[in-house]
């Protein structure tokens, strides 16, 4: 008997913590029942990540926003869009607030955009890549790899800088060209059509 008024207990307790984390006014009527106490703040009703449940410590510890995910075509991972331009952005990748990416761009992987770099249209940057400075990457092109555009740069129409590759300067990579390998494309140097510039 008394292990079964123990084990409803338990139950009970567990429905209340479910509902401490959903917020609203039902929870401020059980917080005041399980902890003798009111909310100190209104809480939104939403359901939080269990992750970050605190149900005891809300005052001091506000529940975190819902955690958004977006898939970049290898599954659902965490991601956020990013606040100039709303486009996607995964937690791993680090966008300066500064940057721009356009609201069909996506970055992810451990990439970095940074300074006033745009990226914009259908454009992606993931892996390690590096776009900063003054660079734009835009229409369907991709950098991804170890690569890095900076300076003035711009790689755009259906071209791909990947590898270890470098575009910097005021050089212009565009069309359905590739660089790629150690290549170094820079000054006022264009890539364009079908080229292909590599370096082993």
């Amino acid at each position: 008997m008394r292990q079964q008024m123990l084990e409803q207990e338990v139950k009970n307790l567990k429905a209340k913590l479910i509902i401490l984390a959903r917020g609203g006014d039902k929870a401020e009527s059980v917080r005041k029942e399980v902890l003798n106490e009111p909310w100190p703040v209104k809480v939104e009703q939403q359901v939080r990540d269990p992750e970050n449940l605190d149900p005891y410590g809300a005052q001091n510890h506000p529940l975190p926003p819902l955690k958004e995910k977006f898939d970049f075509g290898y599954g659902l991972e965490p991601a956020h869009k990013h606040p100039n331009g709303g486009g996607w952005v995964a937690d791993t990748a680090i966008v300066d607030a500064s940057a721009y990416i356009g609201p069909n761009a996506k970055v992810f992987g451990n990439a970095r955009v940074s300074g006033n770099a745009r990226v914009s249209d259908d454009a992606w940057v993931f892996g390690k890549a590096r776009v900063y400075d003054n660079a734009r990457v835009s229409d369907d092109a991709q950098v991804y790899g170890n690569a890095w555009v900076s300076g003035n740069a711009r790689v755009f129409g259906n071209a791909e800088v990947y590898g270890k590759a470098q575009v910097y300067g005021n050089a212009w990579v565009s069309g359905n060209a590739w660089v790629s390998g150690d290549a170094r494309v820079y000054g006022i140097a264009w890539v364009s059509g079908n080229e292909w510039a590599y370096e082993v």
